[in-house]
Order: C-alpha cells, then sequence, then structure tokens
C-alpha cells in the first residue's frame, strides 16, 4: 500500500495533499512505498572500557586541496556525498581524484552518462588509469554484483537519484528508493571496507535532491559552490564525521580539469583604490583567510524604483548600513541607486565586511581615493559603533605575509595588535571616526 511522506519533516499521509499538514510546506509530499523488515536481535551494550578505539586509515591524494577537504584525505570504509549545481564540475572532480589515485582499483557507476561519455571525460583531464573501471549501470542489485566481483578500494556513483531498487515499488530518484539505496549502498561499504564517494542532484533551492535523511545517513557531505561565469570553484564540507566541517578547497576551473590554488588573491589588484569605489576586505572560509575585493557604485536616481543591487552580499545587511549612514553621517543616499559586488564569485555572509562595504560606498558617492594596500574590517552595530571581529589576529598574521601595508579595523584591542605585527594598524570605535580619517588622508 502506497503512502505519501513529506521530505521536510517526514509526515505521513495516506493520500496526497498540496500542502504538508506537519510543515505547512507546499508540494513536499512524495510517494513512497510501504518497507517491512525481519525483526533482528538484540546486543547487549558495552562500556567505553570495553570499546576498541581504532584509529581512522586515511588514502592520501597528491593534492592537497582535495585531503584537506576530506579532513586528511579519504578514511577507507567511508560514504561520502558530493552536491552542487549541474554544470559546476562535480564529474570533472571526479576526474581529478580518480587521476591524484593512480595505484587505487577505481570503480566508477555512471547512471547518468553513458561508458563512451565518461571515458572521453577522462582521456580530456587526462585522468586514466589501468586500475580505473567504468560502467553504466541504474539497478542496485547489478551494482552490488559488480562490487563483489571487483572488490574496489573505491566506489564512485554518480548519481545516487538516478538508481533504483527492485526491492521498492516507485520510480528512481523517489524518497523511498533514494532512502533504501543510500542504506544498502552504506551497509556494502561498510561491512567491504569500501571508500565510497556518491554523487546527488541539487534542487532549485540548493539543497540535495531527496529526503534531508540522507545526508544524515552518510559520513561526509561536500558542496561544490561556484558561479558558471566564474572560474573559481569552492569545496566546502558541510559535515563531516572524521574531520573538521566548514573546511574548503579551493580550485581554479580550466579546460584540463581543476586546478588547485593554494592561495586566493594573494597579490591585490593594482585597480583596487585608484578609481574609487573598491575595497580590499577578507573572509574566514573554514582554516584559512582569503582576501576578496568589494566594489560598490553610487549613481544618480532617474525615475522609478530605487535599486539596491548585491552580488555575494547580503541585500538586508546593505539597506541597514545605508540607514547608518544617512543617520550618523548625515550623507543623503536615499535618492541614490547602490550596486555592490564581491568579485570572483565569492559570498561575504557575515557583517565582518560591513565596514569596507561603507567605505566602499563613500569612495564612489564623495570619490575617496586610496591606498590599494588597506584592508578594511569591522562589524557594523544600529547605534554607529564598530563591533569587534573574529580572528582577527590570524587575519592580521596573513595580511603581513600578502602584502597588506595597512588596516582598517574596530579599535579594541588594536593596541596591543600594533606591537605584534609589521602593518600599520588603525583602530576606530565609531563610523564617524572612521568617515573623518578618510576625509583628512584621502585625495
Amino acid at each position: 500500500m502506497s503512502k505519501y511522506v513529506c521530505v521536510e519533516c517526514g509526515y505521513i499521509t495516506q493520500k496526497w495533499v498540496g500542502k504538508c499538514f506537519g510543515c505547512q510546506s507546499w508540494n513536499s509530499l512524495k510517494d513512497e512505498a510501504e518497507i517491512t523488515r525481519n525483526k533482528i536481535t538484540t546486543r547487549r551494550p558495552r562500556s567505553v572500557e570495553q570499546i576498541e578505539l581504532e584509529e581512522c586509515e586515511r588514502i592520501k591524494t597528491q593534492i592537497d586541496e582535495i585531503d584537506r577537504v576530506f579532513g586528511g584525505g579519504l578514511v577507507k570504509g567511508s560514504l561520502s556525498l558530493l552536491g552542487g549545481e549541474p554544470g559546476v564540475g562535480k564529474s570533472t572532480f571526479m576526474g581529478e581524484l580518480i587521476k591524484s589515485l593512480p595505484k587505487r582499483s577505481i570503480l566508477y557507476v555512471s547512471g547518468e552518462e553513458s561508458e563512451q561519455q565518461v571515458a572521453s571525460r577522462m582521456k580530456r583531464i587526462n585522468a586514466q588509469s589501468e586500475k580505473l573501471g567504468i560502467i553504466c549501470e541504474n539497478k542496485w542489485e547489478m551494482i552490488q554484483a559488480i562490487l563483489k566481483d571487483e572488490k574496489p578500494e573505491i566506489f564512485i556513483l554518480d548519481s545516487i537519484q538516478t538508481i533504483y531498487s527492485e526491492e521498492i515499488q516507485s520510480a528512481p530518484g523517489s524518497p523511498s528508493q533514494v532512502r533504501e539505496v543510500t542504506f544498502q549502498i552504506m551497509n556494502e561499504v561498510k561491512a567491504k571496507n569500501i571508500t565510497c564517494i556518491v554523487i546527488g542532484q541539487i534542487t532549485k533551492d540548493g539543497g540535495i535532491a531527496g529526503p534531508k535523511m540522507l545526508e544524515h545517513m552518510v559520513d561526509t557531505v561536500v558542496y561544490i559552490e561556484g558561479d558558471k561565469d566564474s572560474q573559481i570553484r569552492m569545496f566546502r564540507t558541510t559535515k563531516n564525521r572524521f574531520g573538521m566541517t566548514n573546511e574548503i578547497g579551493m580550485f581554479r576551473m580550466e579546460k584540463s580539469g581543476l586546478m588547485p590554488i593554494s592561495e586566493y588573491n594573494s597579490e591585490p589588484d593594482e585597480e583596487i583604490g585608484v578609481h574609487g569605489g573598491a575595497t580590499l576586505t577578507s573572509v574566514i572560509e573554514g582554516s584559512r583567510v582569503l582576501l576578496v575585493e568589494l566594489q560598490a557604485l553610487v549613481s544618480k536616481y532617474d525615475s522609478g524604483v530605487v535599486k539596491r543591487n548585491c552580488e555575494g552580499f547580503d541585500g538586508s545587511r546593505l539597506n541597514m548600513i545605508i540607514a547608518v549612514m544617512e543617520k550618523y553621517l548625515k550623507i543623503k543616499l536615499s535618492s541614490k541607486e547602490i550596486f555592490v559586488n564581491v568579485t570572483g564569485g565569492m559570498k561575504i555572509r557575515n557583517g565582518e565586511s560591513d565596514l569596507s562595504v561603507m567605505v566602499a560606498i563613500l569612495s564612489s558617492f564623495m570619490g575617496f581615493k586610496f591606498d590599494k594596500r588597506t584592508i578594511i574590517l569591522g562589524e557594523i552595530g544600529l547605534s554607529g559603533e564598530i563591533r569587534d571581529i573574529p580572528n582577527l589576529n590570524e587575519r592580521l598574521c596573513t595580511y603581513s605575509r600578502l602584502g597588506v601595508k595597512k588596516a582598517i579595523v574596530p579599535y579594541k584591542n588594536t593596541m596591543k595588535m600594533k606591537e605584534k605585527y609589521p602593518l600599520e594598524i588603525i583602530g576606530f570605535k565609531r563610523v564617524e571616526e572612521v568617515f573623518n580619517y578618510f576625509k583628512e588622508t584621502c585625495v
């Protein structure tokens, strides 16, 4: 007997309805066949002292950025999930992984592409190996038999939404199929100590298609982020049972494949600060500090609705910064169109770059020009105060190494920091002080 399950909250109903009664989500109920399992015998629990701890055995690749993403290398017997938008480079990343493990036996199962298509991509990025086996198959029972015969060290499945099991009477990609096949894969790779990486398709909301339980079942979840118009790709770890979460690896998409990037924006752009409207700021991604260029454009308002456009920055924070500037700096911006852009396809998610956005707007509006090697950091409060930001010591240490000469930061603890770093550190308490400083020192 069929039933309908909400992929958002797990609410179950016997009939399909447009709106879930559990979480009020629209069109979230999916058909799911009922699954029955045999009862199993229970085991006695053991104390911590009785359990022998084993250190995770990792497979090191020849690419440091890949090892960084997975917390130091692929863990033997682990199940990882890789997600990303169509065309962002998921299959290309698998090719780079294969190329970095020439001595490992690898089975690549594709449910979307033919064997010729996969082989063509592998040749293009020079990911050829005598121990690589490629097969096109959608039925899980057949894949399970192939795993038993081939006994690979690494198993790659592209993608989980195209695989189905004959035991489930529903279409491939349905919540019941995705959950059951993932459960079977998990049991198979754990029992045979196979390292498995599964590719997952992305919905229009940015999450991996299928039930949310899919991400809970796997050991590691990695998302590929990046604008299709930009060459930069970021691999972000959102879950890792064997290492640090929110770690990132950075790559550049080229014709020959994904090239790892050890330092992003290591040299400030020559044009920053020259023509006005651009500042240098930074974001912390995982354990690394990244320099990014932030641009602002203030233009005259003609007619219609005033535009406030942001790329890589939160629009609501921009409106808050504009309101603070109008109240405390006495600058009329309500009749101006303002555009903010973070270059390179990067995204600023926190308030650490509020002050940099404010200075970029002032630079475009009033024509401020300043040294290109000046970095500006600080969170702006609603009362005009400049609030402290996390990990300032780590940031300043990185700036010194990357050629930054001056840092505009919150006033807190700046007196102690001036003695530790070779760059000039200037601290401010309020936005008015920053405004007056740039009026007096900039052209």
